[in-house]
């Protein structure tokens, strides 16, 4: 096996910030090393897992091959040996990001035995051991220790020149961090910050020489926001917190670090008076007419007039409905500038890549788009955005073309806002598509409607459960649940979203909220099955089993559903059997 060609196929993934195919690449090839027997290449590979989920704080993962690596190096006999020290290094450095700080220094001291044994004293490695170790040293609280190991590695890697200039600037940083916690444990804060400030602008200059790429760059950013924070120098604090969150995102993803400096850069923001949106709609609009349009302005000043543009489509913000779970994908600052065609021939491409030059970050808040979120925000041709929504680039025109478009696509080309608008025809085509489904479509869905409540609900369901098949009750009662939601919907003259959004929707709808209420008593029931023990088919013609709960939360729901449609003028009686109401909801 090629372990050089696995490397550097390792390394072009970092590149390419591609952190989500290093976990399946490496368990391939891993794969494929213990087929072949190739202990050498197991032990890099393995070494090489352990350091990405260190790196990704998935410390399970990291322990257990630590413990697998461990158990090969004994079966091959390299006890003793620099090789067994440097998977041992990586080992104890794993177990120490994982809170593990005894077993993580019993291991850097059997390291340090070893290279005594083995490596004169100003060789490379030790600066390694000197390095890590130290971070033990300092979780412990040991910050003298700490800082005297890693002023210990500082003149070994000094030697090696540019070879070691990372290594030295990561050295660098981590004093600045040592003394930085020591300054605010101790008396003497005043020394220790000034140290912990000249350390991090040494680290600092060596990350901008080599281009900022390295993924300690970000750690270093975050101490230097902290600096600037405990100085009061809030508005640099912020600029520093807000590159540590792209640095941390783009190489390592939402670890504990990126929600730390997320954290701490909303405190920064608080003490400057300055107010962060928390919903996505709220983020957009701001970051449009703050850092959007000044751009338009300035690079399209004679086309801007003809662009619209907001945040309309797919996506949990579009609708108003994301919280704290929505913004792990899919979510940050952006917005949707829409052109005809004659327009996007003209400057779309020049456009597009002008959007794209926008900074990702805003607020404290970090775009973020997973392969399914693209092309949701940037530019685009009016017909291809309602085209990609609806199926059509127009307004539906028949009946039949209204019913072939999917409701949710509906939903969703006509969510969001508008914030500013121009006369280039896509409020015409969005307003057209608010006024709703053509009377006679509207009446035959609330029908089809009125059939599948009735029949899953109010039939299907009890019969399941008279023959003692509790599953596909349970299917039935989700039927029925979901064409609740779907007439609520309907009965508002309101666009059903994608299910999952259908009754958190609900709750904005004028009286969605009480029947939402009652689903969700509903969804909460357990199982009905003994209700229905002793109770015999006949004995049901025409009647309820008033002992099972949902059925009376059923009948219930339907009452209600009934008592809406008869003020529709769409129904007559007292009969909750909703199908039986069918012809009068057609109009015949």
């Amino acid at each position: 096996m090629e372990i050089n060609e696995i490397l550097t196929g390792l390394d072009r993934l970092f590149e390419k910030k591609e952190m989500e195919k290093v976990e399946p690449y490496l368990q391939e090839h891993l794969k494929h090393a213990m087929e072949e027997g190739d202990a050498s290449a197991v032990i890099t590979i393995v070494n090489e897992l352990i350091g990405f989920y260190r790196s990704m704080e998935q410390h399970e993962k990291s322990i257990f091959y630590c413990n697998q690596i461990l158990s090969f190096l004994q079966m091959c006999k390299l006890e003793g040996t620099v090789p067994y020290a440097t998977t041992l290094l990586n080992v104890a450095t794993a177990n120490r990001a994982a809170g593990r700080l005894a077993e993580a220094m019993e291991y850097y001291k059997e390291v340090e035995a070893i290279y005594e044994g083995n490596l004169e004293k100003g060789d490379y490695r030790y600066a390694g051991l000197f390095n890590n170790m130290s971070l033990a040293y300092e979780a412990a609280k040991e910050y003298g220790k700490a800082a005297e190991l890693l002023e210990k590695a500082l003149p070994i890697i000094e030697k090696y020149g540019s070879q070691g200039r990372i290594e030295l600037a990561t050295t660098y940083t981590n004093l600045a961090a040592c003394f930085l916690k020591w300054a605010e444990e101790s008396h003497e804060s005043s020394g220790r910050l000034k140290q912990a400030e000249e350390y991090a602008k040494k680290a600092e200059e060596i990350f901008k020489e080599d281009g900022e790429r390295d993924y300690h760059y970000g750690a270093l950013l975050s101490l230097m926001g902290e600096l600037c924070f405990r100085k009061e120098a809030y508005e640099l604090a912020v600029a520093y917190y807000e590159k540590s969150l792209l640095s941390i995102y783009e190489n390592m993803g939402m670890t504990k670090s990126y929600q730390d400096a997320k954290r701490r850069l909303e405190e920064a923001y608080h003490k400057l008076g300055v107010n962060v949106p928390k919903k996505g709609m709220d983020l957009s609009r701001e970051y449009y007419e703050q850092v959007g349009k000044p751009m338009l302005l300035e690079k399209f000043p004679d086309d801007f007039s003809q662009m619209t543009i907001g945040l309309v489509g797919e996506g949990s913000d579009c609708f108003g409905f994301d919280d704290e779970i929505s913004k792990d994908h899919d979510f940050g600052p952006g917005f949707c500038i829409w052109i005809t065609d004659v327009l996007y021939g003209k400057i779309g491409k020049e456009l597009q890549e002008a959007y794209e030059q926008l900074p990702p970050i805003y607020k404290g808040t970090l775009r973020m788009t997973t392969a399914q979120g693209r092309g949701r925000v940037g530019v685009f041709k009016i017909g291809s955005f309602y085209k990609k929504l609806l199926g059509i680039p127009v307004i539906p025109d028949s009946l039949e073309e209204w019913a072939a478009v999917e409701e949710y696509g509906l939903a969703a080309a006509t969510n969001g806002a508008v914030f500013k608008d121009s006369p280039n025809g896509f409020s015409m085509i969005r307003e057209k598509l608010l006024s709703y489904y053509p009377p006679e479509l509207w009446r035959s869905k609330l029908a089809r409607e009125a059939v599948h409540i009735s029949q899953s609900g109010q039939y299907n369901y009890g019969r399941m459960m008279l023959r003692g098949d509790v599953v596909t009750g349970e299917i039935a009662m989700g039927e029925f649940m979901k064409h609740v939601m779907s007439m609520v919907y309907l009965l508002n003259k309101s666009y059903a979203p994608y299910y999952k959004w259908l009754h958190r929707g609900m709750q904005e709808l004028p009286w969605g909220s009480r029947i939402g209420k009652l689903l969700e008593e509903l969804a909460l029931l357990s199982s009905q099955e003994q209700a229905w023990i002793g109770i015999e088919e006949e004995e049901m013609q025409g009647k309820v089993n008033e002992r099972d709960q949902k059925v009376m939360l059923v009948e219930k729901i339907c009452t209600l559903l009934l008592k809406k449609l008869k003020e529709e003028g769409l129904a007559e009686g007292e009969d909750n059997y909703l199908e039986h109401h069918v012809n009068e909801i057609l109009g015949n």
